[in-house]
């Protein structure tokens, strides 16, 4: 027969009763939430912790401290000013005593539609051990959005096929637990851009996911419920982990994941993290960790889990956070988050490891739960990753000038792990132009890119000594020159954008406020990137085509298109 089974949140009680899993069930690594990997610095991506204040706490002026004691998931950065989670980590629910059929109390659970207002939310970016927490970036919300169409967790049924309750803790079903009816996705956007991290892209589609190898990655618990055995280990003072996990199945909404190696996977906490897949060199988002799956035996943090297809609910993502929408639904992040700047709340987060979870459920219910984890609160570089459609049409490049493909083309991050190999390994990256000949193609390929190079320390300032890189894709040439008059002492190199990604956002971005880019015929693309230590103001980054300029950030979002300045392109021979 068909059962419906309610999804509960964890509650807010620590190590007062037995959790759901047995401390004699965790006895190695097998039950760690990502099988005890933690995540590399250039393995946090877009992950954040989403931090959820409690009515109570939100009365008192915001400080640190009083986050210790709050609800916590995982999400992922989308834009600098975007990010996704799950649905259910945004609820307010409560536990209250009820009766049973004999009349008999226990407890009971319950959540109101509204989800909590977007002042109780913070995100936390750019930590992965605790050594590191103070060094987060803690940035507030300022709105927060869930479908329509979502019912609370406490309402949640999914139809999952026949079970057999094998204990009041132990469900056994034939499938796992898909619902169309779930919609257990949130969209979070900032008070203000999150500077430390990469924001990803969202896959185009799930279509042929399954069978795929995903990475599943998340603030959560490490180990089973009611067991510390592991935690004072050095190897687990990381605070974020991953896994790789193979994806099973895919719905119209959702996308199921297997157990990975040594029965590796999400746990609590880990709800709204991303599962990141890989295309081609690249990861993308995928779906949104929602809930357990409810159809396998072993530890409940092991089995695989369900996710949120977060491509499924793109439009609906890019109407509610239109600077979230880079023109295209695909593309992510790819290279290593900045050292995290200290924020007024990164102190916060020293706490995070003192609470454990505690699940409390009803007799009666079963256990998909969701993982959000109620324990102690956790807490630039490029543009996306490239798109998967091209920009070479005629619309673009009627006289297929630009986009010819026998001529010999290379992108920024190729060009530029070419140029590194010719520079000392201290060298800051101070000025990005694209190809001299101004040919550059809509899907950001160009003929040659040039480069330079800060060397600090060489020359005493404000003088200073410089490398200049021209790169084509089979041959470099190299000069050293030195300048004068900077702005400030660069301690950090600007980041290594993706030309392609960059160049369709730059061209979608130029057609929405009616500039439509048609290259030939004396009209071409150029893109000059520099230090701030170079300009020292917000116009130091752009894209000129014909008479007009697109002003972007570091982190490669446009912000602005206007008449170019006088000196828009630099003439050749500039810095040498």
């Amino acid at each position: 027969m068909r059962l419906a089974f309610l999804l509960l949140l964890a509650s807010t009680l620590l190590l007062q009763q037995a959790s759901l899993a047995r401390a004699d069930d965790v006895r190695s690594r097998e039950a760690y939430i990502v099988n005890g990997e933690p995540a590399g610095q250039a393995d946090i991506r877009g992950t954040v912790a989403v931090a959820l204040l409690s009515e109570e706490q939100a009365q008192d002026e915001f400080a640190p401290e009083s986050l210790f004691w709050g609800r916590w998931c995982s999400g992922v950065l989308i834009a600098p000013t975007v990010v996704l989670t799950a649905a259910h980590c945004t609820e307010q629910c409560f536990w209250y005593t009820c009766e049973d059929s004999n009349g008999e109390p226990r407890d009971c659970y319950d959540c109101v539609q509204e989800p909590m207002p977007a002042d109780r939310v913070y995100v936390a970016a750019g930590s992965r051990t605790l050594d590191d927490l103070r060094n987060a970036e803690v940035v507030p919300v300022r709105d927060l959005f869930v479908p329509e169409q979502y019912v609370t967790s406490a309402y949640w049924s999914l139809d999952v096929g026949e079970c057999e309750q094998l204990g009041a803790d132990e469900p056994s079903c034939e499938r796992p637990g898909f619902s169309p009816d779930a919609h257990d996705i949130a969209i979070l956007v900032l008070d203000a851009p999150v500077t430390t991290l990469n924001p990803m892209r969202l896959l185009a589609s799930v279509d042929d996911l399954a069978g795929a190898v995903g990475v599943a990655i998340g603030y959560g618990d490490r180990t089973q419920p009611g067991s510390d055995e592991l935690l004072n280990q050095d190897r687990y003072l990381s605070i974020l982990h991953q896994t790789t996990t193979p994806v099973e199945q895919v719905t119209d909404q959702e996308i199921l994941t297997a157990a990975g190696e040594n029965h590796s996977g999400v746990c609590f906490g880990d709800s709204g993290g991303p599962l990141y897949v890989q295309k081609g060199s690249d990861l993308f988002v995928a779906g949104l960790a929602s809930r357990f799956r409810s159809d396998a035996d072993g530890p409940i943090c092991g089995v695989g889990a369900i996710y949120t297809s977060a491509p499924a609910y793109a439009d609906w993502i890019f109407e509610k956070a239109p600077e979230a929408n880079p023109l295209t639904l695909s593309g992510g992040g790819g290279c290593s988050a900045a050292p995290g700047k200290m924020t007024r709340s990164g102190p916060l987060l020293i706490g995070m490891l003192l609470l454990v979870l505690y699940v409390r459920v009803r007799p009666t219910a079963l256990t998909a739960a969701p993982f959000v984890l109620v324990t102690a609160t956790l807490i630039g570089c490029g543009s996306g990753t490239p798109s998967d459609v091209s920009l070479c049409t005629e619309t673009h490049d009627p006289y297929r000038i630009f986009c010819n493909p026998d001529a010999e083309m290379i992108e920024l991050r190729a060009a530029e792990a070419l140029a590194r190999s010719e520079v000392p390994e201290d060298a800051l990256l101070w000025m990005v132009h694209s190809s001299p000949t101004g040919l550059l193609d809509p899907d950001g390929r160009a003929d040659a890119w040039r480069f330079a190079y800060y060397l600090p320390g060489r020359r005493e300032l404000p003088e200073a000594e410089f490398r200049e890189i021209t790169v084509y894709p089979e041959m470099t040439f190299v000069v050293e020159y030195t300048g004068s008059e900077l702005a400030c002492i660069p301690t950090e190199p600007i980041p290594v954008l993706d030309s392609r990604q960059l160049m369709h956002d730059a061209i979608r971005f130029m057609d929405s406020q009616g500039t439509t880019v048609r290259l030939g015929d004396g009209r071409n693309l150029f893109l000059i990137q520099q230090h701030l230590c170079d300009e020292g103001d917000a116009s130091r980054n752009r894209i000129t085509y014909d008479r007009m300029t697109a002003y972007f950030d570091d982190s490669g979002t446009f912000f602005k298109l206007e008449d170019p300045p006088k000196k828009a392109n630099p003439p050749a021979d500039a810095g040498t």
